[in-house]
């Protein structure tokens, strides 16, 4: 009876030794991808986001961390804050990226151009993140995709204007750039206001207050993150 209780504690010592090894070694490696992903990116840990996303994580460990932290690498950059960039109305596509630049062999030569004619300093100062804001009609004109292209490729992460051209609207969704109409926000800002977009909630947030805009479906908001419907197609 002694030999056999013992094994049994035994086997139960063996069993609970795996599963927190496991669930610790889950932990280190959640941790790690974490850590390693904000020294890259130099944000701060936000731990209440953090700590939802960390309970997800099962005995697969790095897998599911990679998964878990896409998820809330999604959510997190949802809100984040950026600098306003604002323009006025019916800004064409050769405002954005004029013609003699568009025969450059890369978009990396192209986007130091980027709003040229309208702000000299825009390709050196705008950061990924921040925004650009416009009134109506913005990317009207020709129908030439580097336009909204580079706009992407300075890290502008999204536009947020009171109407698009169409054929604008339909590039963007294309290679992946947000682009938001928010009928109010225009107006009530200026340039270098920091503010916060949230797509899947469709809420703009400037100087404490919140304007109403675009909600993005779940299957768009699925395009964008894939980088594009372009991207997107591939993919499948």
């Amino acid at each position: 009876m002694f030999v056999g209780s013992l094994y049994v504690k035994v086997l139960l010592g063996y069993i609970l030794y795996f599963i927190l090894s496991s669930f610790l070694m889950d932990m280190f490696y959640f941790i790690l991808y974490i850590s390693l992903y904000h020294i890259r990116h130099k944000k701060t840990a936000v731990y209440n986001k953090i700590y939802p996303s960390f309970f997800a994580v099962n005995l697969l460990h790095y897998k599911k961390c990679q998964s878990v932290m896409k998820n809330y690498r999604y959510r997190k950059d949802d809100h984040t804050m950026g600098k306003i960039f604002k323009f006025g109305q019916d800004v064409d596509t050769d405002q954005i990226i004029a013609s003699q630049y568009i025969i450059y062999p890369t978009i990396d030569e192209m986007k130091v151009h980027t709003f040229e004619s309208l702000d000299t300093e825009f390709a050196s100062q705008v950061q990924p993140g921040d925004y650009v804001v416009a009134s109506e009609n913005f990317g009207c004109g020709s129908s030439r995709e580097q336009a909204p292209t580079v706009l992407k490729a300075l890290g502008v992460k999204a536009v947020v204007a009171k109407s698009f051209a169409r054929i604008f609207y339909r590039n963007a969704i294309n290679i992946g750039l947000p682009v938001i109409v928010c009928k109010e926000l225009y107006d009530n800002v200026n340039a270098g206001d920091e503010m916060v977009l949230s797509m899947q909630e469709g809420i703009v947030r400037v100087n404490g207050k919140e304007y109403e805009c675009t909600k993005l479906p779940a299957y768009m908001q699925g395009i964008l993150d894939q980088g594009g419907l372009i991207a997107s197609l591939n993919e499948e």
